[in-house]
């Protein structure tokens, strides 16, 4: 897909992801299921929301629990993925699986493995989410909020 020829994503975004590495797509994710998720990961650590005396690690990974497409949950933000790689079809089901890592990442699905900082403060999107593969191929990282 040629420059300009982009449907969801604006010129601005478009230049971000080109010179930065990683794309923001605001307003995408449900609050209400951003919630509900956010309050099981309180629940399944056993940590209270409101107390932060019960938070007894800086950052914890968690498993997921829960998995769904990308698609399901924010149409808007799997446009955005799809536009800024040149479509679906060029999107692999196997991005990532580490060594001794609890799970693997797929790229159509997201889920609740969590990885909740909550004493380091804010980490910049462009140094969490730049990353260069083995091969020299770079990662498309998007950022979600709501």
């Amino acid at each position: 897909m040629a420059r300009g020829e982009f449907e969801g994503l604006s010129e601005d975004q478009v230049e971000h992801f080109l010179e930065k590495g990683y794309l923001t797509v605001k307003g995408c994710l449900d609050p209400d299921l951003a919630s509900q998720w956010t309050d099981q990961a309180y629940e399944r650590l056993g940590y209270d929301k409101a107390d932060s005396a019960t938070w007894k690690e800086d950052i914890v990974w968690m498993y997921p629990e829960n998995r769904r497409p990308v698609s399901d949950i924010s149409e808007r933000a799997w446009r955005a993925v799809c536009e800024v790689v040149g479509g679906e079809d060029r999107i692999d089901d196997q991005v990532m699986a580490v060594e001794g890592h609890f799970d693997k990442v797929n790229a159509f699905t997201w889920t609740d493995a969590f990885i909740v900082n909550f004493t380091h403060g804010l980490i910049s999107p462009g140094k969490l989410f730049r990353q260069n593969q083995d091969d020299g191929t770079k990662m498309v990282r998007i950022s979600v909020t709501f």
